[in-house]
Formats: C-alpha cells, structure tokens, sequence
C-alpha cells in the first residue's frame, strides 16, 4: 500500500513546493535556496538581524565577503571556516558579476558556471571584446543558455 501512495506523496509535494516557490516569486519574498552555507546563515546571522534585508541589494563576491568580514568586527561569532562559508553562500545565491571584467573564478561563484564554462566566457570576451547583452553572453560555444537565463539577475555588463 505505501509503494502506491508514494508517487502520490512526491506528486503532492512537488505542488506545494511549486506553489510556495510561485507565492514567493509573486509576492516578491526572498527565498534561500536550501545549499551548504544556508543554515550557517540562518543560525549565525539570522539571530541578529532579518536575514532578508541583507539581499535586497545584490553585491559582488568582494562585497559579500566584506559584509562577513564587518558582521564579524561587530561581534558575530562566525569561525574563519563559517565565514567562507556564509560569504560563498551569499555570493552564490545574491551575488553580482560584471561579465567584462571579472575572472573565471568569480564567474563560478557567481553563476554556478563550471571551471571550463567560466574559461569559456573569459577566452570568448578576450577574443571578442565586451559583452554588451545577455544574447551576446549566450554565444559563448559550451555555455548553457537557459543557466544564463536563470541566472540573469546575478549578471551586469558595466559598473561592478
């Protein structure tokens, strides 16, 4: 009886979290992806202050790991190792990167990209001169373009 209501189960799970997630998006309420670093975040600096008005803004990685760092001087009790932690976390999930001007590394910080995807973009625009959009992104060969699409929010040709 339980192997045939679990498909079910799953089925009725996969609503709700679709419907939260469509709430969330609709309503404009952030939502932190469950990932290594979340509850890190949530126990460490969600005691102190609503987590959520930390990612109004997007920041770039160098923002966020400074952010940790002046949480830190005020007195979070965040370990070296935590901090990383929460600062790679948040630059994963609210990060920001200028596609013209940062290096591989901070590319797959930032969008999740793997390291030959992050070479890709630098090897593309380094031949090719600046990115001016998000198609112009998409050309790069071996790039997923529905991962760019999914990740546009976090992307920034100018300024940052």
């Amino acid at each position: 009886m339980l192997r045939r209501l679990q498909p079910f189960a799953f089925g009725v799970l996969g609503v709700v979290v679709a419907l939260v997630c469509g709430v969330a998006a609709q309503t404009g309420q952030v939502v932190f992806p469950e990932a290594e670093g979340r509850s890190t975040l949530m126990e460490l600096c969600g005691g102190c202050h609503d987590v959520r008005a930390t990612v109004e803004k997007r920041k770039t990685q160098k923002d966020w790991k400074t952010s940790v760092a002046d949480m830190r001087a005020k007195g979070a009790s965040a370990t070296d190792d935590e901090a990383k932690v929460i600062a790679a976390y948040m630059t994963r999930y609210f990060g920001l990167v200028n596609v013209n001007k940062a290096g591989a590394e901070e590319m797959q910080a930032v969008l999740g990209v793997s390291e030959k995807e992050a070479g890709a973009i630098v090897g593309y625009r380094d031949a090719h001169g600046a990115f001016a959009t998000l198609d112009d992104l998409k050309r790069v060969d071996g790039i997923d373009a529905e991962k760019l699409e999914r990740e546009k929010a976090s992307i920034v040709f100018s300024g940052s």
